[in-house]
């Protein structure tokens, strides 16, 4: 399920330009640090990364979309020392990044970019773009000058840094870059631009800053519901109805505990016929409810096959293996009549419960390939854009 995709080009080296027509660079390249944060997904999913991405519907009038990679990981070289011509280093490992370029009527060109670097190579990335106009304001190299200017960010605070670059020759000039570079927390936003107007440059970086927000924010239950099952994943028959909304488990004690509570939850139950629902699914946000159904399915097989609840109900269950999967999961299994399989799959912030009820010729294994099949949607809110 987890795509990882090779990308030819990651998001500093659109810093790359800085150093003006035909240097290749200015010194000895400065190893990384030897501690690096954990990277790739382990951050931001890509999904989520391309929310934060702004669209041509967030940029002043007269830009089109002119090429896109959104939702890659790669390995991601950054500068280790300024922008002065230094030589990029690579971090190991993937990073999950998302690009888009934008084309203005005028012929100039703005890319937005941001990446799950780290709070720290966030942080660190926005300096070297802060400190570029004082440590190199101005060299000539190959024939060519270049120099190097502080570009105003209102309204972005210190997380913030432009800086603005002009080369010239003794035969002419070539268009002025902008760059700016925003962290906001672990992720890196990047925005270079070739050419244009310079105060459009700023409400492009101001807008862009704004939409990083949307990666942090937790899905909508509109959104989780993409990742749930239809009709069409079940055997032939089944329909959508309407279901109790959530699932109760009991822990040893004999307490309910209640599966999804959050109003943001995605629920959706099926019936083979006019009767109750045989298969139910919900997908939620993780927290102390998700953690406290684990606990208590885990613990159900091993240590209280048999609970009485507090209505006096006894609820016996045996141990339900789910379908082999790498994410974090757990099955009972309801020794009633009919039988009832339910299992829990959680991944990052999010879990997946699934209940089927083994009536109407469905039996455990067709079970786990119904929990099989939503597992894989469940996983596509991670790993698909």
């Amino acid at each position: 399920m987890r795509r990882i995709i090779a990308a030819a080009c990651a998001v500093p080296v659109l810093f790359a330009g800085l150093a003006g027509p035909g240097d290749a660079s200015a010194g000895p390249a400065v190893p990384a640090p030897a501690a690096s944060p954990p990277l790739g997904d382990d951050y931001f999913t890509s999904a989520q990364l391309t929310r934060g991405l702004i669209s041509a519907a967030d940029l002043p009038p007269g830009y089109t979309v002119a090429g896109q990679s959104a939702g890659q990981q790669q390995q991601f070289p950054v500068f280790g020392t300024d922008l002065c011509g230094a030589m990029p280093q690579e971090i190991p490992g993937p990073v999950t990044t998302s690009r888009r370029t934008f084309r203005h009527t005028d012929g100039s060109v703005t890319t937005v970019a941001i990446a799950a670097v780290g709070s720290q190579r966030a942080r660190e990335i926005v300096g070297l773009v802060a400190g570029a106009p004082a440590t190199c304001p101005s060299r000539t190299s190959g024939g060519w000058t270049t120099t190097q200017s502080r570009l105003a960010l209102p309204g972005l605070g210190g997380a913030a840094a432009g800086v603005v670059t002009r080369s010239r020759s003794a035969t002419g000039a070539v268009p002025r870059r902008q760059a700016a570079a925003a962290a906001a927390g672990d992720v890196s936003l990047v925005v270079t631009q070739d050419g244009g107007n310079q105060a459009r440059f700023v409400k492009i970086v101001q807008a862009a800053a704004r939409k990083l927000a949307r990666i942090s924010a937790p899905l909508t239950a509109r959104e989780l519901r993409r990742g749930l099952i239809s009709a069409a994943d079940l055997p032939a028959g089944h329909h959508v109805v309407t279901g109790p909304g959530s699932f109760t488990e009991y822990d040893c004690s004999g307490n309910p505990v209640r599966f999804p509570v959050p109003a943001s939850a995605a629920y959706r139950a099926f019936a083979a016929g006019p009767g109750a629902p045989t298969v139910q699914v919900a997908i939620g946000p993780g927290g102390p409810v998700p953690d406290d159904l684990i606990t208590a399915v885990r613990t159900r097989g091993r240590d209280c096959p048999t609970v009485t609840d507090r209505s006096g109900v006894r609820h016996a269950t045996t141990y339900f293996s789910p379908p082999a999967t790498d994410i974090d999961n757990g099955g009972v299994l309801y020794r009633e009549r009919p039988a009832v399989a339910l299992a829990h799959f959680c991944e990052r912030d999010l879990c997946l419960v699934v209940r089927v009820t083994l009536t109407g010729g469905i039996g455990e294994e067709q079970a786990r390939r119904i929990m099989a099949t939503a597992t894989e949607r469940f996983l596509d809110l991670f790993y698909q854009p």
